[in-house]
């Protein structure tokens, strides 16, 4: 590549910062954006971030400090099993039902389906759907498979039907929530 297609491909002012400059910008960046994607309250994070030096006690092999460790593990585990598995906050030794969901959440990931729709699929409360969304859902599924185009695309393994396809069904699955009578 010649000297002038490289400046041609680099914004303007990125040859005015120092190697300095650059990784105390980039040290920002990364700052920035881990306090914007961190967890709201995460205890295993506050407890080994903390100056405490408790990090340095669990990796030297405490066992005092591995069972703290271990118990906001199963603790975290516990408390929202869909996020633990999300997350990947999994206790040494998981369920057989973590191990099934984390599983299950790779593969769903693996296949290219979003966040929203693995935790949908990993959600253990079967949180009802309306009948109205299911009908929508339903409609929706009968107009696609009935679509010569569209049966043909998802026939020859376009990811973009398949992914539909698998939203719409792994919604279906959820109950159909009870209307009340007011």
């Amino acid at each position: 590549m010649t000297e002038q297609a490289q400046t041609e491909t680099l914004p303007a002012d990125a040859w005015g910062l120092t190697a300095e400059q650059a990784t105390a910008k980039l040290d920002a960046m990364t700052k920035q954006y881990l306090e914007a994607n961190r967890p709201k309250h995460d205890p295993i994070a506050e407890r080994y971030q903390s100056k405490g030096h408790r990090i340095d006690r669990l990796v030297s092999g405490d066992p005092k400090e591995r069972a703290k460790f271990d118990a906001l593990m199963q603790e975290a585990a516990n408390a929202d099993p869909v996020e633990a598995v999300m997350t990947g906050a999994l206790p040494d030794v998981p369920s057989s039902e973590l191990r099934h969901q984390s599983e299950l959440a790779s593969y769903l990931k693996s296949l290219g389906h979003p966040d929203a729709v693995v935790r949908e699929a990993l959600a253990t409360d079967d949180a009802p759907i309306s009948q109205e969304f299911h009908n929508q859902l339903k409609t929706w599924k009968s107009k696609a498979l009935s679509n010569p185009e569209w049966s043909k695309a998802y026939l020859a393994g376009s990811v973009e039907h398949r992914l539909q396809m698998e939203s719409a069904i792994i919604a279906l699955m959820h109950p159909i929530a009870e209307e009340n009578a007011a």
